[in-house]
């Protein structure tokens, strides 16, 4: 308890310790949560164990967990909860954080998200790069990414301002290429900023929009509700093109998927779509399982929820510990997930399931189609590329719905080509 390692601190204190450092969890049980802490956890969540030893012992104390800007860290210290501030994936996310802090130039920290997609989930998966970073994919990598600028400046010409395309186009600016980043939509940031919808989820909207201002002060050619289209290739005449255009919804094909009763997750987690009453959530991956918690959460009027998933478990592409937090929300919300269960027709007021052999009708007043997304059709980019004779790439969610680390590290393995062309 914290009493008892108040107490025990004190012990130290005579033994000689001058300083201590306050962390939490352990690796051996669900507390591991706090040990790479994921979004969904407050951030400085342990501050307040650290000013309570910080009083207890009067020893110099550090704070740390997830803290990650320079004005919480300042307020921590500055209220007196602690001596001491420790920023651990903060600076693997930017290793200039303290730099840039220190100049005043905080709005450039490229911020950490506690995604834990490469700083945990890819190290526990045994990833050959050890430990990677989504907001910052040099990491490990630096001699090989070491900034220079090039001698022979090249067009770029990047279609899609998600995650992807806005880390391609820092990268390119940054060593002297001139860059042309064309948004088909009024916004940068993609699924990224589709995503800080979902509860506990906001820094990674904020995340986005940040990057986003961070190429505009660097006068990055940012073209907004333009999508790349053969023409404008043609009259660019960029030196190479990087296609980023993300991906979209996949249309489930049962009956009754043209009903009124039925909308999608993105239209659900950007309040097109308003659901009351019992609801059916049909797909139990990444983000249907965060559409379920909003509904749950912050949907007035919803009285249940069923998350409807054909495989055998929920949650494909949730992290470890993220997973681990999701599946405790949804216990806590009341949400109800169904497993090996196939969607088999929609109707008014219900869902057609088949479970073990059988079928039953679910209760769905509103169902929510979040089955997974695939690319976006970018054929006639890659036509164009290939009658013109420039060369072109395909990275993200438009090669593969995937995650958004696998957006930024293909972004900086393209950079590297097109500066090495």
């Amino acid at each position: 308890t914290l009493e008892q390692m108040i107490e025990f601190l004190n012990h130290c204190k005579l033994a000689g310790v001058d300083i201590v450092d306050v962390s939490r969890g352990n690796t051996v049980t669900p507390a591991l949560v706090y040990e790479v802490p994921p979004i969904d956890i407050p951030r400085g969540f342990n501050v307040e164990n650290a000013a309570a030893i910080r009083k207890g012992t009067g020893l110099i104390t550090c704070a740390v967990g997830r803290i990650n800007d320079p004005k919480q860290a300042e307020e921590i210290i500055a209220s007196g909860q602690a001596d001491m501030v420790a920023v651990g994936r903060g600076q693997i996310a930017d290793p200039e954080w303290v730099n840039k802090a220190a100049a005043g130039r905080a709005s450039d920290i490229t911020k950490c998200v506690a995604c834990d997609q490469g700083c945990y989930d890819r190290y526990a998966g045994g990833h050959p790069m050890g430990i990677t970073c989504l907001q910052n994919p040099r990491v490990g990598r630096e001699a090989e990414f070491a900034v220079t600028k090039t001698k022979h400046p090249k067009k770029v010409l990047i279609a899609g301002g998600g995650m992807g395309g806005m880390e391609a186009a820092a990268l390119l600016k940054e060593r002297g290429h001139k860059v042309i980043l064309c948004e088909a939509s009024d916004a940068l940031g993609g699924q990224f900023v589709l995503a800080g919808l979902a509860p506990r989820k906001g820094e990674m909207k904020d995340a986005a929009l940040a990057r986003a201002r961070q190429l505009k002060r660097r006068r990055v050619d940012i073209r907004l509700k333009t999508k790349v289209t053969p023409a404008l290739i043609k009259r660019e005449k960029p030196d190479a093109v990087i296609v980023a255009t993300g991906g979209e919804p996949i249309q489930l094909k049962v009956p009754g998927t043209d009903g009124r009763n039925v909308s999608d997750s993105v239209k659900v987690l950007t309040g097109k779509s308003k659901a009351k009453g019992n609801v059916a959530v049909i797909g139990g991956g990444l983000v249907g399982l965060e559409v379920a918690e909003y509904l749950a959460e912050k949907q007035p009027g919803v009285t249940s929820v069923n998350v409807i998933e054909m495989l055998g478990a929920c949650g494909e592409g949730l992290g470890m510990l993220r997973k681990q937090s999701v599946d405790a929300n949804l216990e806590r919300e009341g949400v109800c997930t169904m497993v090996d269960t196939k969607c088999l027709a929609i109707k008014p007021g219900a869902v057609v399931v088949e479970c073990g052999g059988c079928q039953q009708e679910i209760p769905a007043d509103h169902v929510v189609i979040a089955v997974g997304s695939r690319a976006v059709d970018h054929s006639a980019i890659d036509q164009a590329c290939e009658k013109l004779g420039i060369p072109y790439w395909v990275i993200g969610d438009a090669r593969q719905a995937r995650r958004a680390i696998d957006a930024t590290a293909e972004a900086a393995e393209v950079v590297l080509e097109i500066d090495k062309a």
